[in-house]
């Protein structure tokens, strides 16, 4: 057994088409996409050139600042990585797995096929109870996460390490397995739809999973036929067999690129990209994996085949910099609100990315996760007045502000705010992460009883108006719709505002600002004029919201909006000046913000 030689029939295998797939991937989103989505597209050609694409979803998509606007033609790399982390790892596996078998041979004669069965058991049960619990907290990582994913191909290899001894005894009954493992794929494709994937793998994955294992087993005595035997047999699905994994690498980035260049993409369009998809996977395989495969001269030595795949897997990522390095150096300049020609600070291209890096505080501005909540003081120190800021992500968006108000008016100031948490006291639905938002409310409750102890003078509450919250009823543990969740979202917030006017602390309630109906940054890169991306203002919306009427409804609260500072008559811009007001449809940009000084210091200086 030759590690080597493993791995060099791996580089053979799949990185000739893998690399080629991406290069063009890379040159069609250079040409095709819009700028952000270019951005990000070329930032996954990089991930996926390297087989690490997976973890590089897992991170973005339960990132709260993470674009996610647009798919990435890549996503599909996700399961590739996966697959070549596990080859690459496996086989060390199963050599410890025959040291051991050596060395305890002679005491017990146990063939190597047990050492690597028992190994291949061992990992997935570990990997599957992982997968469920990981489930719960962080359903992106617990769908991409290698960890999370490795009990399915560990119980390949499981069947593979017992196919001697599994063969003689389930051949009798291949029709059965057979039929057990198509409608086990059937029911799934019918059950697992978009709406139940927040509960995908864990649990769910079970099914399609022994299914495949019921497929394999169906076939592994070859002197057995099956009521599926005619059609795997058909030439037609053997040649789709045998380019199934070029036809894998194509069929996204032609579907997600080619759908959005020739949109709306009706059902023409789309069986057009499905034929175009065929086309270059049967010319794919003829032409780059073949040949790369059973070359005499790759197989000749290890080397030769690992050091074509590291050349290209270098080549796809220094041609994903190289369209990264030209869209960067393009940028120029934009029309403003008034229609100059003006330099936007901050730089469109990079003001999500600068915002991001700056959102956590240890111990005061959180992320998804929670921590040990710190003093959290800024401002003025030992001043007589206080005021403490709670909120989500854009109560951390007027932070800075607000503590250089405190400062300029003598306010100390403490903060501790969260990403996607709600002051209200109600249980979320987290959608980045798909799960039941605990984190949120052990978060909330802590901090109010924090900010009670304090006993400030003024809480300042801030989060958005999100139109697609949902929330569970804590009593059935049922989560409710959107129509539903209103309600209990404005009883919420009237419990958390009365919670601080018993103590008779006085609350500002800043119900967010304007929502953009898109994403400005993307607009303007593409269009380059800030005036036709500006929207039109929904006052009726803002005057609505929860957080708003149940500040309205109790006597020691206010609420400050600052929705005048972006909309003026009816319409909401995206530059003022040369000044980018958001960074993404919510949030506006650090610079920006400041510009909500003087509002804070009016606020404050009103209070005393």
């Amino acid at each position: 057994m030759s590690l080597l030689d493993f791995w060099s029939r791996r580089a053979r295998r799949l990185i000739p088409a893998s690399a080629m797939v991406l290069m063009a991937t890379a040159f069609a989103a250079f040409i095709l996409l819009p700028v952000h989505w270019r951005l990000s597209t070329l930032t996954d050609v990089i991930w996926s050139s390297f087989f690490a694409a997976n973890w590089h979803f897992a991170l973005t998509q339960a990132d709260y600042f993470a674009d996610t606007e647009h798919v990435s033609p890549l996503l599909h790399f996700w399961s590739l990585g996966v697959e070549e982390q596990f080859y690459f790892v496996w086989p060390l596996l199963v050599a410890a797995a025959g040291v051991v078998a050596v060395r305890l041979r002679p005491r017990n004669p146990v063939s190597l096929r047990t050492y690597v069965g028992l190994a291949s058991g061992l990992v997935c049960v570990v990997s599957f109870s992982y997968s469920v619990w990981i489930l719960q907290t962080n359903q992106p990582l617990a769908y991409y996460g290698t960890p999370s994913r490795v009990w399915q191909l560990s119980l390949g290899a499981l069947l593979a390490a017992g196919t001697p001894w599994l063969t003689s005894r389930v051949g009798r009954f291949s029709n059965l397995l057979a039929a057990i493992g198509f409608l086990g794929f059937l029911g799934s494709v019918i059950v697992l739809s978009g709406k139940e994937s927040g509960n995908y793998p864990g649990m769910a994955a079970v099914i399609p999973t022994l299914a495949a294992a019921a497929l394999i087993l169906a076939g592994l005595d070859n002197s057995r036929r099956t009521f599926l035997s005619p059609v795997l047999e058909h030439r037609v699905a053997q040649w789709f067999g045998d380019t199934s994994y070029s036809l894998y690498l194509w069929h996204f980035p032609i579907l997600i690129i080619g759908g959005y260049y020739f949109a709306p993409a009706g059902w023409i369009v789309t069986s057009g990209l499905v034929v175009v998809s065929i086309l270059l996977a049967g010319i794919t395989y003829r032409y780059v994996e073949t040949p790369a495969r059973t070359s005499d001269v790759l197989k000749s030595k290890p080397w030769y085949s690992l050091g074509m795949g590291l050349t290209l897997i270098a080549l796809s990522a220094v041609t994903a910099l190289a369209f990264t390095n030209i869209t960067k150096q393009s940028v120029g300049t934009f029309i403003n609100d008034v229609g100059q020609s003006v330099v936007v600070t901050p730089d469109p291209l990079k003001a999500k990315e600068e915002q991001a890096e700056n959102q956590i505080i240890s111990g005061c501005a959180f992320g998804f996760e929670n921590g040990q909540l710190q003093d959290c003081s800024f401002g003025a120190e030992k001043s007589s007045s206080k005021v403490v800021l709670l909120g989500d992500s854009l109560a951390r968006n007027v932070l800075n502000p607000l503590s250089d108000a405190a400062s300029a008016e003598g306010w100390e100031f403490h903060a501790w705010v969260k990403s996607s948490c709600t002051p209200a006291n109600v249980t979320l639905y987290e959608r980045i992460r798909k799960i039941e938002y605990t984190q949120c409310d052990e978060f909330r409750e802590e901090s109010i009883n924090r900010t009670i102890a304090e006993k400030p003078d003024l809480v300042v509450l801030v989060a958005g108006v999100d139109p697609a919250m949902q929330v569970y009823d804590r009593e059935s543990g049922t989560l409710l719709s959107v129509r539903d969740s209103a309600p209990v979202v404005l009883d919420g917030w009237r419990t958390t505002i009365d919670r601080f006017t018993r103590h008779s602390i006085r609350v500002v309630v800043v119900p967010g600002w304007a929502r953009a109906p898109h994403d400005p940054v993307t607009c303007l890169l593409e269009i380059r004029d800030a005036r036709k991306c500006a929207f039109t203002f929904n006052s009726e919306f803002a005057e609505s919201a929860p957080a708003r009427v149940a500040a309205d409804e109790n006597t020691q609260a206010g609420v400050l909006t600052l929705d005048h500072h972006i909309c003026t008559a009816g319409t909401c811009d995206v530059v003022k000046g040369s000044t980018l007001v958001y960074y993404d449809a919510v949030h506006v940009s650090r610079l920006f913000a400041q510009r909500f000084v003087s509002d804070f210091q009016e606020m404050l200086s009103s209070t005393k």
